[in-house]
């Protein structure tokens, strides 16, 4: 890897001075879900009844290094339209530094 990059755990959000003590929610296995039904083992299901497959992976086997440099070139080739959006969405919404 070219340099360090800044961790999500140890950056501060939008308009914080440090980062969050801890920043897993507590009860983010508890949401409640208005059109999926979570069953008692972990699967969630569709309105129908049906397994709704993840594709969630888990951190240890993610190869980050790969992961940036994909964000790298996608952030290299962006188009003037592209580099434009966020300044509109701060504009939209500056109370939180255009993330919604």
């Amino acid at each position: 890897m070219e340099k360090p990059y800044l961790l999500w755990s140890e950056t501060p959000y939008a308009g914080e001075n440090r980062p969050p003590r801890d920043p897993v929610t507590p009860s983010a296995g508890t949401w409640p879900l208005i059109f999926l039904e979570r069953q008692p083992n972990g699967d969630i299901l569709t309105p129908q009844g049906r397994d709704i497959e993840r594709a969630l992976l888990h951190p240890a086997v993610i190869d980050f290094d790969r992961e940036l440099k994909v964000v790298k070139r996608t952030l290299k080739n962006l188009t003037a339209e592209q580099k434009r959006l966020p300044c509109i969405m701060e504009a939209e919404f500056p109370q939180n530094n255009g993330h919604l």
